[in-house]
């Protein structure tokens, strides 16, 4: 079992119990999570991501087969974008996550050369439409996402955190875009696991659980117990993930 949609780091809005990467690995003990794709909320709440980026690369270092390196770039800035992506690459990060609520700007104005070079870097790119699910949490516009894929049709992007009224937006992006994947950690549809899996195809679904910023009972039972094949469900499970990130 992967968490495609982790983070490691401190939580500014309420008190949690998991700071260090050593708990978290213990977490994911507890509930049977083999992996974790993992990004700093230091990249997220303070000013120099490279902080939070670093702060990964030495936790997959030190848990090298449990935890997968996503590198948050604030792509704001044309040339530190350029100089993020690289770096990025050089420590063998799995991924790029973008957080473009919280470094203040707009995915519709990023220079064409960071696209181009997030499409040369062949990583994946991770766009979450909120942190996690808390309806008081700043949202990402469907057509910012839009305007990315149009953007990046030629590597995989992973939409995250998408709940009820994201769904259609999401659903019509993956009709559209072979490269589009989307994960569960905020999905709270009833039956919205198989509606997914017979709507885009469970080969197109990544579980979700957002440890340690979300309970993991939740994420992980709405997979195990949704209504799909076996073979679907170690797709959303793992199977995705690791084709994914190439694990």
């Amino acid at each position: 079992m992967i968490d495609a949609y982790a983070y490691i780091g401190f939580w500014p809005y309420w008190p949690i119990k998991v700071r260090k990467t050593a708990d978290l690995i213990k977490l994911m003990d507890k509930w049977s999570i083999d992996k974790a794709v993992v990004s700093s909320t230091r990249s997220i709440f303070t000013p120099n991501v490279e902080d939070g980026n670093q702060e990964v690369y030495e936790a997959v270092k030190e848990f090298p087969d449990r935890l997968i390196g996503c590198a948050v770039v604030d792509l704001g800035n044309e040339e530190s974008a350029l100089r993020q992506i690289d770096r990025a690459l050089e420590s063998g990060m799995r991924g790029i996550r973008l957080y473009p609520l919280y470094h203040g700007y707009s995915l519709r104005k990023v220079s064409p050369r960071v696209f181009n070079k997030l499409i040369e870097s062949s990583l994946p790119v991770i766009v979450p439409y909120r942190i996690i699910m808390n309806w008081g949490l700043p949202r990402l516009q469907p057509e910012e996402i839009e305007f990315l894929l149009k953007s990046l049709s030629d590597i995989d992007v992973v939409i995250c955190a998408g709940n009820y009224r994201e769904l259609a937006p999401t659903l019509e992006f993956l009709r559209k875009n072979d490269n589009v994947y989307f994960e569960t950690s905020c999905l709270q549809v009833w039956g919205g696991v198989e509606y997914l899996a017979k709507t885009v195809g469970a080969d197109r679904i990544l579980l979700g659980i957002g440890v340690p910023l979300q309970y993991p009972a939740c994420g992980i039972t709405k997979v195990q117990h949704a209504d799909i094949s076996d073979k679907e469900r170690e797709l959303i499970l793992s199977g995705n993930a690791k084709r994914i990130f190439k694990v």
